[in-house]
């Protein structure tokens, strides 16, 4: 009788203490948290030549267990080990440099690593290609690593990390919310069906980077109530599954992660001179500790019985052209509503963005009956519906060619990071849409929307998030310039 041994799959495993304990959260600090710090602030400080042991000895006796290096800062493996801190590591990686990176990692004491890797445009064989070589460095290693769900990488797009999953059901995340938040217009759009279809992605976090966010802003210095409680449920229910899926002595690590003004990031106070940090980082980043523990210490939260999920509704902002959204054929009976009567142009927000262009087929084809009885439709691009990016909207009017557009292209920018070096290919992408019988000018750099109206100093110049933003505005104002179609009146 031949016995043949069975040897499972790889998967990513949490970070383990080596207790017999329960599963268990572990605190550390991103060490861009405390990185360009106003110095009217009382706070820790990262610094060209690094921290000092003080704030080292500071960081652990405030509550942290560990420290998050941040591409080229890196802690300082001696004060760490004096201070009783562990180290865990991030990194926008290659993937040809990915082998050597974790060798690193692991030579110098790292628990686990964060990497951001690819560029968001992967196809799905790609993406699983990627995933795979995440798989078998980690393994081979014996270090884990977790793919961050990021913007502008891999995991951008929650389509193609479902298939991800399904093709390498071994693959961790790190679970940076901010990013899906902004991306998919959570505050707005969460439903209990989107939390059914990330669950499979949420029962695979085994870290996590907190940052606030909301639709406009990829972190929000003084988060309002919506959007505390956004981010405190996705945190609850990743917490939960942390408990289903965790072993003894298993922990979780989160990371407040609050990066300057100079990275594009920060919810800064904008004036002639230029742009200021709004809080001490490293505050909000002791309030956000706190407040991840208490998810996990307490109990549910329900974020969708205040009424803001409702699939139809109106935009009040412009009369002319009211925006509405139709996520069912049955829908189209707003359109006998008082203020589409009346309207120019009727905006429609059409289905969302996590299910294929190849399931919309009946709400397309109940668009294009309702264009054909009234020439006023078109099409908003919007984050999270038909038209969620460029490349979506592109491959739609190529099937459809007929389909009018009212042209957002502010939505596309921040919902995919869409860097400045990027601007040129989102100008190709624009340039070969037709039918665009409306604009809507709105700017935004890849984090932030923005008024363009905004005048700075000479001095404010030399700030490079100053910078950014006239880059944008120049791009966002020659692209609408070549575009015979009328403008939305500025919000």
């Amino acid at each position: 009788m031949y016995v043949t041994s069975y040897v499972p799959p790889y998967v990513t495993p949490y970070v383990n203490q080596g207790l017999e304990k329960p599963p268990t959260l572990e605190h550390h600090i991103n060490l861009f948290s405390v990185t360009g710090l106003p110095s009217a602030f009382s706070a820790p400080r990262m610094k060209i030549f690094g921290m000092s042991l003080h704030d080292y000895h500071r960081i652990k006796h405030d509550g942290f267990n560990g420290v998050q290096s941040h591409l080229m800062l890196n802690p300082s493996v001696r004060k760490s080990a004096s201070s009783g801190l562990t180290l865990s590591a991030a990194g926008i990686v290659k993937p040809e440099k990915l082998h050597a990176k974790a060798r690193k990692w692991k030579r110098q004491g790292y628990c686990c690593a964060t990497i951001m890797i690819g560029t968001g445009n992967e196809s799905l064989p790609e993406a699983i290609a990627l995933a795979e070589l995440t798989l078998k460095v980690s393994k081979e290693i014996a270090i884990p690593i977790y793919l961050e769900l990021h913007r502008g990488t891999v995991t951008q797009d929650i389509l193609i990390v479902q298939g991800m999953i399904e093709a390498c059901p071994g693959i961790r995340f790190n679970a940076d919310f901010s990013h899906y938040i902004t991306s998919y217009r959570w505050c707005e759009t969460f439903t209990e069906e989107t939390l059914r279809t990330i669950e499979p992605i949420l029962s695979r976090v085994c870290y996590v980077h907190l940052r606030p966010a909301n639709s406009e802003h990829i972190q929000v210095s003084r988060p309002g109530i919506q959007e505390f409680e956004l981010l405190r449920y996705l945190l609850i229910e990743t917490f939960r599954l942390f408990r289903k899926n965790a072993a003894a002595g298993d922990v979780l690590i989160v990371a407040p992660e609050l990066l300057p003004a100079i990275t594009g990031y920060a919810d800064v106070e904008k004036s002639s001179s230029g742009h200021k940090d709004r809080v001490n980082r490293y505050q909000q980043s002791l309030d956000l500790r706190s407040f991840a523990q208490a998810c996990f210490d307490g109990g549910a939260v329900d974020p969708f019985s205040n009424g803001k999920n409702k699939q139809v509704s109106l935009d009040g902002d412009n009369d002319k052209c009211p925006l509405i959204t139709i996520s069912n054929p049955e829908d189209w009976s707003i359109l006998d509503s008082v203020a589409c009567k009346q309207a120019k142009h009727i905006r429609v927000m059409l289905g969302n963005g996590l299910t294929s262009a190849d399931d919309f087929g009946e709400l397309i084809a109940s668009y294009q009956r309702a264009q054909a009885q009234d020439e006023r439709l078109c099409l908003e691009t919007m984050r999270n519906t038909i038209t969620h990016d460029g490349q979506r909207t592109l491959a739609l009017q190529k099937q459809y060619p007929d389909i009018q557009l009212s042209l957002n292209v502010a939505e596309w920018v921040l919902g995919k990071e869409v860097t400045v070096d990027q601007l040129s290919t989102q100008r190709k992408i624009v340039d070969a849409l037709k039918n665009i019988v409306l604009i809507n000018p709105l700017f935004s750099t890849a984090e932030h929307r923005y008024d363009g109206h905004q005048q700075y100093n000479s001095t404010a110049l030399l700030s490079i998030s100053v910078l950014m933003e006239r880059i944008y505005t120049r791009f966002y104002v020659k692209l609408w310039g070549k575009i015979s179609a009328p403008h939305l009146p500025m919000r």
